[in-house]
């Protein structure tokens, strides 16, 4: 099989549960990590997928093409503390602390989408102190046919891009209250622009600088793919697996 047949095919099956009215987002998905050390309970939210890491959801960019998924998530969030804590014992080739599983069902096309593997957090601190797998993470999910970094790509052009790709009121979020922390009443929406002009009100400039350093990528290294059609009867399941030996992607069809 070709080494991006899943990513081909999950781009398509999103894209064929999308609709105009923008009322239906199958990018969202849930995301199940396993919890801090100490902490009894895996954690379960619903999270917005961006995309591949670089190209988003197109599939034709060549000038750097993995499969890697990301998102983005404040800093603060018990989600990226989760995953940073587990991570610093982890590494791309070695011991995986850091699992994850992200699941979606797709009511248009009654089909089931899972995904598996490793999960990262990036912030410019944690690359600084060497708890991001910075390049071993990027060369190691280059595609066959694109074994090169372009020059001007680095992972804060990347936080870069996707902190622009977000609405002006979703950038705001990240100044709120941290997650969880004592209500504090009803927070103003303050829109947010994508970069600082030195025109803006202090007010804006403020909970821009901080909602910027609270903004962090997710990164989710997919190691398997489960896709399960149950339209017409009786179904199909299809699993992708990658073997972390070779690096090869396997196709296998299994029961309903």
């Amino acid at each position: 099989m070709m080494e991006n047949d899943w990513k081909i095919k999950l781009t398509k099956l999103l894209k064929d549960n999308s609709d105009s009215s923008g009322l239906l987002h199958p990018e969202y998905m849930q995301l199940a990590t396993l919890p801090s050390e100490g902490d009894k309970y895996p954690r379960n939210r619903t999270v917005a997928i961006r995309g591949f890491l670089n190209s988003g959801w197109e599939t034709d960019k060549d000038d750097l093409d993995t499969d890697l998924l990301v998102f983005s998530t404040d800093v603060e969030s018990q989600k990226a503390k989760d995953i940073s804590l587990r991570q610093a014992k982890s590494t791309p080739t070695g011991p995986m602390h850091n699992t994850f599983e992200l699941c979606s069902w797709l009511p248009k096309t009654m089909q089931q989408v899972r995904l598996w593997g490793q999960i990262w957090f990036y912030t410019p601190d944690l690359a600084e102190k060497n708890e991001f797998p910075k390049e071993d993470l990027l060369t190691s999910h280059l595609s066959r046919n694109n074994k090169r970094i372009p020059q001007e790509w680095s992972w804060e052009e990347e936080r870069r891009r996707i902190w622009e790709h977000h609405s002006p009121n979703m950038r705001s979020t990240f100044a709120n209250p941290v997650t969880y922390s004592d209500y504090q009443g009803e927070v103003p929406v303050v829109p947010l622009p994508a970069t600082l002009t030195g025109k803006e009100e202090a007010k804006v400039a403020n909970r821009w600088e901080a909602a910027w350093r609270r903004f962090g990528l997710v990164i989710c290294d997919v190691q398997g793919v489960e896709f399960l059609d149950l339209n017409p009867p009786p179904g199909k399941r299809v699993i992708y697996e990658k073997s972390l030996e070779t690096g090869e992607w396997s196709e296998e069809r299994v029961s309903v």
